[in-house]
C-alpha cells in the first residue's frame, strides 16, 4: 500500500490512507497529512450519534448536475423561511440549485451527528459572518464548513474544532488569480511541467481556502499573506513560522474537482478523515 490505497465500503464511505503528494503524478491524489481509519465504528461520544467525535473529520459530497426543478424544490421543504427566500433570488437555476442542495447537505450532515431532524436548525452569524449552528445545552460543539463548484457541493463537519473545506473544478485555472499566490508557490509551480504544475496549483488554491475558511476569515485576508507547501503538507505565516497545529488533507470529488480540508487540531496525527458521497435520495429521506 506504499503507492497509495482507496477503498470503498457498502455504504460508499471511502477512506483513504496517508501519502505524500506526489507531483509525478498524472492525476491527483487522495491524501491526508496522518493516517486515516480503514473502518467506520457507529458509537455516540459526547452526545453525538455516528462517526464523528473530537478526533473525526467527516467529509459529504454530491453532484447537483442530476438535480432537477422538482429534486431542488422538495429539498428545499428541508430549509427555513430565510433560506428559501434567498435562493429564490437566486438568477440562475444552477446556483439556486447548489445553494439548496448545499445547505440541505448541511442539515442532513447535523441530524445525523445530533438524531435531530434536519428542519430543526437554526443558524446565527458568528465572526467574519461565518454560519454557527445554534446548538442545543446537551449539544457537542459541532462546526461545519461549505464550498460548491459547478455542480458539486461538500460539507465539512467536526466537532470541537475549526475547520475549512473547499472544492474547484480543475479545468477553471484561467478564472483564478496568479497573484493570489506567495513567492514560494511561485516558484514550486515553475519548477514543475504544465500537466503537473496545473493539478498542484488547484492543490495549494484549495488548501490556502480552506485555512481561510478554518480561521473563519474568508478572502478578508489575502491569499498570498501566507504560504502552502505540499511535501510535506504544510502552511507558512508571513513572518516565516510554519503554523501548528493544523490537521491537511485532499480529496477528490468526483472526476472533475479537486478538494481540500485544513482542521484546527492540537495533535493532527490522531485526526480521523473520511469523505462519503451522497445521493440525491439520502437527503430527500430527510423530508
Amino acid at each position: 500500500m506504499g503507492a497509495g490505497y482507496e477503498t470503498a465500503l457498502p455504504d460508499s464511505s471511502r477512506f483513504c490512507l496517508a501519502l505524500p503528494f506526489d507531483s509525478t503524478a498524472s492525476r491527483p491524489r487522495i491524501v491526508v497529512s496522518a493516517i486515516c481509519h480503514l473502518h467506520c465504528e457507529t458509537r455516540t461520544r459526547n452526545g453525538v450519534a455516528g462517526m464523528v467525535g473530537s478526533d473525526d473529520v467527516w467529509v459529504r459530497w454530491l453532484s447537483t448536475e442530476l438535480a432537477g426543478e422538482a429534486e431542488t424544490d422538495g429539498l428545499a421543504d428541508l430549509l427555513d423561511a430565510g433560506e428559501r427566500s434567498r435562493a429564490a433570488r437566486f438568477r440562475h437555476d444552477a446556483a439556486r440549485r447548489a445553494f439548496v442542495i448545499g445547505h440541505a447537505l448541511v442539515r442532513v450532515g447535523l441530524a445525523k451527528l445530533t438524531g435531530r431532524s434536519a428542519r430543526s436548525w437554526e443558524f446565527r452569524t458568528g465572526r467574519h459572518g461565518r454560519p454557527e449552528p445554534i446548538l442545543r445545552r446537551d449539544e457537542p460543539l459541532i462546526r461545519f464548513s461549505l464550498s460548491h463548484s459547478h455542480d458539486v457541493v461538500a460539507v465539512a463537519l467536526s466537532v470541537e474544532h475549526d475547520i475549512g473545506v473547499d472544492i474547484e473544478r480543475v479545468d477553471n485555472r484561467m478564472h483564478l488569480p496568479n497573484d493570489a499566490l506567495a513567492p514560494g508557490e511561485k516558484r514550486y509551480l515553475a519548477g514543475l511541467p504544465k500537466q503537473r504544475a496545473d493539478a498542484a496549483f488547484f492543490h495549494i488554491w484549495t488548501l490556502k481556502e480552506a485555512y481561510l475558511k478554518a480561521l473563519g476569515t474568508g478572502l478578508s485576508r489575502p491569499l498570498a499573506s501566507f504560504e502552502v507547501s505540499l511535501s510535506p503538507m504544510a502552511i507558512t505565516e508571513r513572518n516565516g513560522f510554519r503554523a501548528e497545529g493544523w490537521f491537511m488533507g485532499r480529496f477528490e470529488p468526483g472526476r472533475t474537482h479537486t478538494g481540500a480540508i485544513v482542521m484546527r487540531h492540537p495533535d493532527p496525527d490522531r485526526v480521523r478523515f473520511q469523505v462519503e458521497t451522497v445521493g440525491l435520495e439520502t437527503l430527500a429521506k430527510h423530508r
